[in-house]
């Protein structure tokens, strides 16, 4: 019925999409086509999808996972995420295995996404951008805070117009992270980034055959963050 060839939207004022049972496995959430789903992000502590107990082969692709910002800073209310990826139980972190984001945008959040504890992930044909916050003080804004992740591909993305931080790994742990095909253009600062690492030995991560244009820093360490032997940026 073409009455219903229109994109579908799920904004409940809370998380639009919370997988929130422990042990989900073999999922694929699908727009079908590209933006066909719209899940949209409070101005809350929430998110578009959120990840609250360990996951196995979980697939997102083709959604619309809108934030409330948009090209120009707005006040966020809280440290809302597109998708957040961090399985807090109470006393540890569950591991997310084989989460796929394809054919994804994800825009107008503080963090686009937020990763903990993810193995084999993949990040690929996505577009992320606007990750702002006015009160950037207060809620410091990423494309991707990570910590902890292993065995990641990010790949064949389009990241842009972010504020501060590009991909950001804090705390350490991070390993075999595949970063390739990506073309980083027009942050929205003079201190917009790309890749940094925080607090701890992070990697190795491979930068490879990546385009940034008009995004001031690149590779970058801050607050004691180091690089692990092996790694590696090359052909970009």
């Amino acid at each position: 019925n073409s009455s219903y060839d229109s994109q579908v939207v799920i904004n409940t004022g809370n998380d639009a999409l919370d997988l929130n049972t422990l042990g989900l496995s073999y999922i694929i959430i699908d727009g079908r086509i590209d933006g066909g789903l719209q899940l949209v992000t409070p101005n809350t502590a929430g998110a578009s999808v959120g990840i609250n107990h360990a996951i196995n082969y979980v697939t997102l692709t083709n959604l619309d996972l809108a934030g409330p910002g948009g090209s120009t800073p707005i006040t966020m209310n809280g440290d809302n995420r597109g998708i957040d990826a961090t399985a807090w139980n109470g006393s540890v972190y569950e591991p997310i295995n084989h989460l796929v984001v394809s054919h994804c945008r994800i825009h107008g959040q503080v963090n686009n996404l937020w990763l903990m504890n993810c193995y084999n992930t993949t990040i690929e044909y996505t577009k992320m951008y606007d990750s702002a916050a006015a009160n950037s003080v207060t809620y410091h804004a990423n494309v991707c805070a990570t910590s902890g992740c292993t065995n990641i591909t990010w790949r064949y993305n389009e990241i842009y117009n972010h504020q501060v931080e590009g991909i950001m790994c804090i705390f350490g742990g991070a390993a075999n992270w595949y970063i390739y095909g990506n073309v980083w253009h027009d942050g929205m600062t003079g201190v917009s980034r790309v890749l940094e690492v925080q607090d701890g030995v992070e990697g190795p991560m491979f930068f490879y055959n990546n385009t940034v244009v008009n995004v001031p820093m690149g590779n970058r360490t801050a607050n004691g963050g180091t690089y692990a032997a092996g790694s590696q940026a090359r052909n970009n």
